[in-house]
């Protein structure tokens, strides 16, 4: 158990892509727990109108197979700074009910925060890919975890505890975003509806086991999944390069 809550990372570690810094954010990028997403009116509360909305379920709840469920919760993300980029982590050092979002979205001016003490279930059409703000990047999500495990039940995980608990989530994530990333360039990923057909086909190929062995017994352990056998260290090499070896076959 960690003592304190990890300080908070500067900005360019936060984040993965930010929609005002470099190129950014790709369409075809997969949905991820600590996504920003702006324009979405969170319910029940007096400023529930349109306004920036994180999406909060885990990975493995928020979708139903390759899609994102009708209904999912989302912590609502309010400006804490107008004018100032507050990265110092000792300003947040005790703030335990929020995740800090400094500079969210990349235009060095201002600092977002999302309260835990605000959360709400919206309509998942209502979470726009081309509305999206910013994508944490993997530590960002061990710091948002943590600190939502802490506000929750005042027990802080470590991030190396944190860190190998979400390994084959964080493994099958990249392998989502590099197939996705060669379908887009392949021009097989350049609208909604073509995204979401390689997302299936994605979520299809994971489903399917690595390889096919006798199972005269009938026993379905026998052929596990590629996904299943990511969560394991002694296999998850072995999938990590089937899943490239398809990428290459496919959009090469």
């Amino acid at each position: 158990m960690a003592d304190f809550l990890e300080p908070l990372l500067p900005p360019l570690e936060l984040y993965d892509y930010r929609r005002d810094d470099g190129d950014g954010i790709p369409f075809w990028l997969p949905y991820a727990q600590g996504d920003v997403f702006e324009g979405v009116s969170m319910p029940g509360f007096p400023d529930g109108g349109p306004g920036y909305a994180m999406l909060f379920m885990h990975p493995c709840t928020m979708r139903q197979g390759a899609v994102l469920r009708e209904l999912v919760t989302a912590v609502k993300v309010e400006l804490s700074s107008p004018k100032k980029v507050v990265s110092d982590p000792e300003k947040w050092a005790n703030r335990n009910k929020v995740m800090p979002l400094p500079d969210m979205a990349g235009t060095g001016k201002s600092t977002y925060l999302a309260d835990f003490m605000k959360i709400s279930t919206v309509p998942s059409m209502d979470l726009d890919r081309a509305t999206r703000v910013c994508q944490l990047s993997i530590d960002g999500r061990l710091q948002m975890q943590q600190r939502l495990i802490f506000h929750l039940t005042r027990y802080a995980p470590s991030l190396d505890v944190l860190r190998q608990a979400t390994a084959a989530l964080d493994l099958e994530m990249q392998a989502q975003t590099d197939w996705l990333e060669a379908a887009y360039a392949a021009g097989q990923a350049v609208d909604a509806a073509m995204v979401l057909s390689q997302e299936v086909a994605f979520d299809e190929f994971m489903s399917a086991p690595l390889h096919t062995v006798g199972n005269a017994d009938g026993n379905p352990s026998a052929n596990p999944s590629r996904r299943l056998l990511l969560g394991q260290p002694q296999t998850a090499p072995a999938v990590v390069r089937d899943v490239q070896k398809k990428i290459q076959e496919l959009f090469a």
